[in-house]
């Protein structure tokens, strides 16, 4: 791996958790969401299997690669981060091995920095 690749997943994950640490409520679609509180008696929401996953862009074509990868995986946007090269999608996958699937095909795309599952992280 590059010292430029590097040096942009350093910065793209640092803005991940800047976010995440200044959020207090993502919207999913229009009729759910879903709070980000720092207590482990309110963790149901993250219990059940999420098929969204985070894509982190390489190239300044972002939105060109996006509806590419959209249109190929058959791709809901979630959310497209104008600020950022990332964009949270939703797959269709109903497993986490369906799910790794789409991380690994959509990995290997042009223009493609890196995927994850869309999953939450705490701080103790």
């Amino acid at each position: 791996m590059n010292l430029a690749k590097t040096k942009n997943i350093m910065i793209t994950l640092f803005m991940a958790v800047t976010l995440c640490g200044c959020a207090d409520e993502i919207s999913y679609g229009t009729n759910s969401s879903v709070s980000l509180t720092a207590d482990s008696e309110n963790t149901s929401a993250y219990e059940d299997f999420s098929s969204v996953l985070i894509i982190s862009f390489d190239s300044d074509n972002k939105d060109e690669v996006l509806d590419y990868i959209c249109e190929k995986y058959n791709l809901e946007i979630v959310y497209n981060y104008q600020n950022f090269n990332m964009a949270a999608v939703k797959t269709d996958a109903t497993t986490n091995e369906s799910l790794q699937e789409y991380i690994n095909q959509i990995s290997k795309e042009d223009g493609i920095l890196y995927v994850n599952k869309d999953e939450t992280m705490t701080l103790d």
